[in-house]
């Protein structure tokens, strides 16, 4: 309706909506003192000259002397509207959006509007899945090369990460983390699709960063005077970066070229009032205007690219409540709303025709964007071609200009397109944060490390050399290391401790930078203990602890000096401190004598100098200290009124004469020189320490980069050598080598082998240790889990005599691991189903395979399974075994003998009962005999040589059963020289909590028993065997053929989807189960697997409904996830979209005859054509054959064809 308001004879025109548009009617909205003619789309001032005005014309408006016209820029039409401009091209605008915990997408040409009522059924939604296994990300960019080749970026600020993924038929592919480091909380990111570089804001370090699309150089554009950025757009075409700032006091957005320069404010809030939560901007690029949400005012505002002419565009508060993220498309502007779980869209002129494009109740819609070849128009002329010249990184300055940057802690050259590194630097910790500071060229600019999130920074130190800093933190309780230069760099944990109940934890750690080698200090309530990792392999070795040099009380500030050649560390267990130094293999271990030294016992930094001659000190004082080590004589540094303040850090520079130190009251970084007799006399530079909070900072080590002679990252004395695990220096020089190995083995000839005559257990500390079979006074020795497997707490054991690795159940997450201990690898095989708890495992040395027992819960009872697995190929798994009513409390393999030996505790009678079988399952035998063996919740079993199952009775005495006589021996008859009475003893104390006795000790030789280690048997998949000269053949994707050797396919099996997988089973046993126990024939026949799973993760969201083409020997999919119908074939190779974007599809059926595939989706079902076997015709559109009432919801369906 048209109303006319007269006011000081000046006439208002108003509509209230552009939906007549789709009628083919233009309605003009005239500023005061314009006047619109009657015939719709004339606009003219006072003089009556007709005028274009903000949203007169899709794209072009032209003006005549009697009206205007709209038309269109190139590659777009003009629709019979005479006002709408249409893009030539034919692909379907995306919609893409960030959900918090998944990332959705929606074809708008194929879009239904949802109804504007009060309560939107979830089941209207009409996106579709792509990726669900985020954590947190709140924006997303595009890069658009083809239609099948986009790439989606997005932010997780929950794992603190961008990340990249493919889009492929409909689903996210490819996914990596691309930028781990130097990153915090980045809430913002925009694609340059012309050079290729991601721009991103990061609200935590109020910085804006740049990156080429793999994440290879990072740098940052722009930090100061940045105070909360959020949103962020960028206009490669002119050269323009915009980004929102939610600064308490000036809330704005602001505008800067995209290197960062000629920065101007375009738009301020009115801090005082109503808005200024500026959560997301969107660019359009036709119109050369910036759109965004203020989720405070819960509007959409929009200016031009200079911040005039601005229009309110809408603020309906029926449909923004609290916006968050922006786009614009043409003619509409699309925004999302966190409180009603949508996302709207609008007439972008002025907000009319408003419509519901999804709902979402368990995900808040937050970043936007819509995917169109329009919106990345690669016709703009690239200043960056050929990178621009530049070293490093482009970045467009103006649409004739670029300027070259440099990544991080690098900097350009005089030619002005090279970089080059950064001679002096320093790394800080500031609470959980860790940030470099460049000393030589920018100062002011505090660049992004590393951020620990929930734990602080307990010590860190430099291999200048190798460019790695390691670190420790308060929490994981690991040493993790990283390259700082490296591009797209990722942390490697070098080793670890247990967990943090066990009281054991770091103190301190330095770096050889000759080897490379870790030194390190750790400490519980009574031991204290010095070890060298190399970060190479993590392999670990004890030098020396407090029970060798009594001495020791509370270490710490451990330093190398590695030109002289030894260690040196602070002892502040001591009324005044003392120095100890050691050799750098552990020996000579001696007080470093300090004249008259009654300094106290507090030390809060200390650094040596450059040539091994100097420490200097600080105590958290006023004071600062440097200690002459040649005669052990301290000097107190004067400061002469250069300092008063308290110095929490303290460290030499290049030379002895210059240091850095931390003043915390002032939060600034001062560089001074000091004179021979140790007096300040100048400073040569002040750094600003941007800091929010009062944390100690003593924590600083220096990068010193400039050439070093002396030294070099390859170590030519240790490659002379080629030491399995360890490389270490003696003498005190620079030169002289020798091999060391990790704690439990033994050097020989530079190689390490395992100590000989050990058992592998777990004590009582759950720390994996080699006890001696032959020698008690021998100390255990712990050896330390690797990398990220550290802090598990190993239950259940096997070792593996022939392969040297041990299996376990971790008992803090029920999962099974690997520990390869040559390679010092640990890997996880299996991770704890909800359904399934893991309680033993026995390794098989011969064929490779371990064994594995679980209790499975049901409805009605409780039953124990055991299933083989392969390691190597961790598919090839099977279920052999179901004994019901008692639970598996251990497992063992007489790998002799061939024979499975499985102990039970029944739940009824709570009594250990004891069982074997063959190793395929077969021949399952219950063990009747008089032993009278203890129930938990302390036992423990092993097996002999002897065939004989030890274990202790109801008397805490040890009893054997000898499962091939069934004969019961006690009192210790049957100790022998492998199995002694020390030993004994020590298990009855509860000093393990297992130990694998199932075979001779480690002796590093393995001799051949029977055929399966030679070629497997020459069976396909599963070579059983059993004494020294029998074998058999399993397969388990499929049966035995009839020379019982390979494997080949089921004539019949069952088919099943199961999520993004395809699933298989045989219809009913064959002849291959017939030599299984009846119980374990039936249980089999319904746990092998027919086929090998089909996991069609690029194609498959959310399988519902399954059914078979047999002529072209492939699947049907009814893929409700990604609401279409996918095609696999039977050997999963191939696989191709049928129909999409149906609806969410839950039944199918297949007509072979006719070829037609039918569905149910919603409240319809819908058939489409499957005539064609050229699967590039595919997809096609499907046709509704029956459409039923608003409240029906059609599942399953079935035909006769």
């Amino acid at each position: 309706m048209i109303k006319t308001h007269e006011k000081n004879k000046s006439y208002i025109w108003k509509t209230t909506s552009l939906i007549l548009f789709i009628l083919n009617i233009k309605f003009c909205h005239s500023l005061s003192n314009e006047n619109c003619g009657s015939t719709g789309g004339v606009c003219s001032n006072n003089n009556n000259k007709p005028s274009c005005y903000f949203g007169a014309c899709s794209q072009l408006c032209n003006v005549n002397e009697k009206n205007i016209s709209c038309s269109c820029d190139k590659g777009y039409y003009l629709l019979k509207d005479n006002f709408t401009c249409k893009s030539v091209s034919l692909s379907h605008p995306l919609l893409i959006y960030a959900a918090s915990f998944e990332i959705r997408l929606i074809n708008l040409e194929k879009m239904s509007p949802i109804p504007k009522t009060a309560v939107i059924p979830h089941h209207m939604a009409s996106s579709v899945s792509l990726l669900s296994n985020v954590r947190n990300t709140v924006a997303l960019d595009y890069y658009y090369e083809d239609p099948n080749n986009i790439t989606i970026f997005w932010v997780d600020i929950k794992r603190n990460s961008i990340n990249s993924g493919r889009l492929n038929k409909g689903l996210l592919v490819d996914v990596k983390p691309i930028i781990t480091f130097g990153i915090h909380t980045p809430e913002g990111i925009a694609v340059d699709w012309i050079v290729k570089n991601i721009y991103w804001v990061d609200s935590k370090l109020d910085q804006i960063f740049v990156s080429d699309f793999n994440g290879k150089f990072v740098t940052t554009i722009l930090s100061a005077n940045v105070s909360n950025p959020r949103g962020i757009a960028v206009d490669p075409s002119l050269g323009y970066l915009f980004w929102s700032d939610w600064d308490v006091k000036n809330p704005r957005i602001e505008r800067s070229n995209m290197d960062g320069s000629d920065r101007i404010t375009i738009y301020k809030s009115n801090s005082s009032s109503e808005d200024g939560w500026i959560n997301s901007i969107s660019l359009d690029y036709m119109a050369k205007r910036i759109y965004w949400v203020d989720a405070k005012s819960d509007k959409i505002l929009s200016t031009d690219y200079d911040g005039n002419d601005m229009k309110k565009i809408f603020n309906d508060s029926m449909f923004i409540e609290h916006p968050f993220g922006v786009e614009v498309f043409e003619n509409h502007v699309y925004w999302g709303d966190w409180k009603t779980f949508s996302i709207y869209r609008a007439n972008k002129w002025n907000g009319s025709h408003i419509e519901v494009v999804d709902i979402r109740p368990f995900g808040i819609p937050l970043g936007i964007r819509i995917i169109h070849p329009t919106r990345q128009n690669k016709m703009i002329k690239n200043p960056c071609k050929n990178n621009g010249g530049c070293s490093h990184i482009c970045l467009i300055k103006t649409t004739n200009s670029r300027t070259c940057k440099c990544p991080h802690m690098m900097v350009i050259d005089e030619s002005g397109v090279n970089c080059k590194m950064a001679n002096l630097s320093i790394l800080m910790v500031k609470g959980n944060d860790l940030y470099m500071y460049d000393l030589e060229y920018n100062t002011s600019i505090r660049y992004p490390f590393l951020n620990l999130y929930n734990e602080k920074i307990v010590d860190f130190t430099i291999d200048t050399v190798r460019n790695i800093t390691y670190w420790i933190g308060s929490k994981s309780n690991n040493i993790q290391g990283v390259n700082y230069v490296q591009s797209h760099p990722s942390s490697k944990i070098i080793g670890g401790l247990r967990d943090s109940k066990y009281n054991e934890k770091y103190v301190s750690l330095n770096v050889d930078l000759v080897t490379g080698l870790i030194y390190y200090i750790t400490k519980t309530l009574n031991y204290t203990s010095f070890n060298v990792i190399n970060p190479v392999n993590g392999f670990d070795k004890l030098l020396f602890d407090n029970n060798v040099y009594k001495f020791i009380k509370n270490p710490e500030k451990l330093i190398v000096a590695y030109k002289k050649g030894f260690l040196m560390w602070f002892d502040t267990g001591y009324d005044n401190f003392k120095i100890f130094k050691a050799s750098l293999d552990g020996g000579n271990v001696e007080e470093v004598k300090i004249i008259d030294n009654n300094r106290g016992n507090f030390i809060s930094s200390a650094s040596i100098d450059p040539n091994n001659d100097y420490i200097i000190y600080s105590n958290n004082t006023n004071e600062s200290y440097v200690i002459l080590l040649k005669n052990g004589s301290i000097k107190k540094i004067n400061f002469n009124n250069y300092n008063n303040q308290k110095i929490s850090s303290i460290s030499f520079l290049e030379s002895k004469s210059s240091f850095l130190c931390y003043n915390i009251n002032e939060k600034k970084l001062v560089i001074m020189r000091m004179d021979n007799n140790f007096i300040v006399t100048n400073i040569d530079q002040v750094i600003e320490i941007e800091s929010d909070t009062i944390d100690s900072h003593n924590l600083i080590r220096i990068i010193d980069k400039t050439p070093n002679d002396i030294i070099n990252e390859r170590d030519v004395n240790c490659e002379k050598l080629n030491c399995s695990q360890i490389c270490i220096r003696i003498n005190n020089n620079l030169s002289d080598r020798k091999c060391l190995c990790g704690d439990g083995f033994m050097v020989k000839e530079n190689k390490c082998y395992l100590k000989s005559d050990t058992f592998i257990g777990v004590n009582n500390n759950s720390q994996v240790v080699l006890v001696n079979g032959k020698n008690s006074s021998d100390i255990d020795i712990i050896i330390k889990l690797p990398g990220e497997a550290h802090n598990l707490i190993p239950t259940s054991i096997s070792f593996d005599l022939k392969s040297s690795i041990l299996y376990f159940i971790d008992n803090k997450t029920l999962s099974l691991w690997m520990f390869d201990l040559y390679n010092n690898s640990a890997t996880q095989l299996l991770v704890n189903s909800p359904h399934a708890q893991m309680k033993a495992v026995a390794a098989d040395p011969i064929n490779g395979l371990i064994y594995i027992s679980s209790i499975l819960h049901d409805e009605k009872e409780k039953y124990s399974i055991v299933e083989y697995l392969d390691p190597k190929r961790i598919d090839l798994r099977n279920v052999i075994l179901k004994i019901k009513n008692d639970s598996i409390f251990d497992l063992f393999i007489d790998y002799k003998r061939g024979i499975l030996i499985i102990i039970t505790l029944n739940i009824t009678k709570y009594k250990f009962y004891i069982w074997t079988s063959d190793l395929d399952g077969s021949n399952l035998k219950f063990l009747y005999g008089s032993y009278k063996f203890k129930t938990p919740p302390k036992n423990i079993f092993f097996l002999t040589t002897k065939s004989s199952i030890i274990g202790l009775n109801d008397n805490n005495k040890w009893e054997s059963f000898d499962y091939r006589t069934l004969k019961v021996f006690r009192d210790e008859k049957f100790a022998d020289s492998t199995l002694n009475k020390y030993i004994l003893s020590r298990m009855r104390n509860n000093d393990f909590i297992d130990i694998d006795y199932a075979s001779v000790p480690i002796t590093n030789k393995w001799i051949k028993i029977n055929k399966c280690e030679d070629n497997n048997g020459g069976c396909e998949e599963v070579c059983f065997h059993k004494n020294s000269d029998k074998t058999s053949c399993a397969c388990v994707f499929s049966k035995l053929d009839k020379f019982n050797k390979s494997c080949e396919t089921y004539p019949a099996y069952i088919a099943y989807s199961l999520g993004i997988q395809i699933d298989f089973a045989p219809i009913f046993g064959d002849t291959e189960t017939l030599r299984l126990s009846n119980e374990a024939f039936l249980e089999a026949g319904s746990m092998k697997k027919a086929l090998k799973t089909i996991e069609a993760t690029d194609s498959i969201n959310n399988a519902y409904g399954l059914t078979v083409d047999m002529e072209e020997k492939q699947y049907i999919i009814a893929d409700n996830g990604a609401h279409r119908i996918a095609a696999v074939t039977f050997d999963g190779m191939d696989n191709y979209i049928v129909s999409e974007y149906v609806g969410p599809v839950e039944g199918v059926a297949f007509d072979p005859i006719e070829r037609n595939i039918y569905f149910t989706s919603r409240n319809t079902i819908q058939k489409v054509s499957f005539l064609s076997t050229n699967i590039t015709q595919y997809p096609v559109e499907s046709e509704i054959i029956l459409k039923l009432g608003k409240r029906d919801k059609l599942r399953g369906i079935a035909i006769d064809g």
